[in-house]
């Protein structure tokens, strides 16, 4: 398996979870 494919899931996995793992943030910050 190449380095180049291994980026290119992540980059999918980040485009697809980014937006939940900013709410998530949020949330934590409101929360604190």
């Amino acid at each position: 398996e190449q380095v180049s494919d291994k980026v290119a899931a992540l980059a999918d996995w980040i485009e697809l979870n980014l937006p939940q793992v900013l709410a998530q943030r949020e949330r934590l910050s409101d929360g604190g």
